[in-house]
This record gives C-alpha cells, structure tokens and sequence, in this order.
C-alpha cells in the first residue's frame, strides 16, 4: 500500500468517494475556501474528523491526525479537498504557514499511515531485529479536487 495525494475532476470524485464510503473507509470531504486561515483550517479539521477537543495550533492537529482512534475505522482515511484550486488566503502570512504547516503535516500523515504507525505502536524485538505487535498500516490518500 502507497498513500498518496491525487488530483482529480469533480466527475471523478463523485464515482470515487461513494466506491470508498461502500468499502466503509472513513471520508472527509471539505471545501477549500474554509483553509483561508488557520483559525479556519483548525476548525474544521476538528469538526470533520471528530476531534475530542478543538485543536489550537498545529502540533495538537497533527497529534489528533496520527492517531483518530476514535473513529474505529481498521480501513483508513481519505481527505478530499474540493476547489483545491481556489485557496486563497486573507494574508501572505497566512498563506506562508498554511503552506508550511499544514500541507507538510498532510504529507507527514501519509507516511504515518503507510508505515511508522507500525514501529510506534509496536515494540523492538532485539533477537529478530523488527519491530512486531504494532498495528497495522492504514490507507491514508488525500484528493484534491479542482
């Protein structure tokens, strides 16, 4: 398994997130124009993967995002990102940290997924030298949508 970020068509997100959501993965799906802070971007993470508590900053965020046990999903995560496109921002400062931080924590959280939950949740077995009893990888791709 290889997670990702795509870019897709608006016809193709349609056929693509009701196949997932048939395979019962966990799918988010928010509107680009609400990342125009980080107030904004905060917020809505919250809201849209169920956080126990709203996130302030941006290591809380990507605590909550590499963790989501409370979803009970054993699948993984799909974040689609509509009118991907039309980010825009109410100031350069704030285009700059939504770039830095939040677009590298996304790719961080792919990683993650695909292999470190495995040596974070498991324990190092010194005779075999691997890590064993972690929990298995889980999908995690992120479409934008134009």
């Amino acid at each position: 398994m290889k997670n990702q970020i795509f870019r897709i068509s608006k016809e193709e997100k349609e056929e693509l997130k009701n196949k997932l959501l048939k395979e019962k993965y966990f799918v988010s799906e928010i509107e680009s124009e609400v990342l125009k802070d980080n107030t904004s971007f905060l917020t809505k993470f919250s809201k849209e993967f169920c956080f126990p508590y709203v996130v302030t900053n941006f290591n809380a965020l990507n605590d909550y995002m590499m963790d989501l046990d409370w979803l009970n999903n054993e699948l993984g995560y799909v974040l689609i990102i509509n009118n991907f496109n039309k980010i825009s921002c109410t100031s350069y400062n704030d285009t700059i940290a939504i770039a830095e931080s939040n677009f590298s924590g996304m790719i961080r959280w792919l990683y993650y997924w695909e292999e470190e939950i495995t040596r974070v949740t498991g324990y190092w077995n010194e005779e075999k030298q691997i890590f064993e009893n972690g929990m298995s990888p889980r999908k995690f791709d992120i479409y934008l949508v134009d």
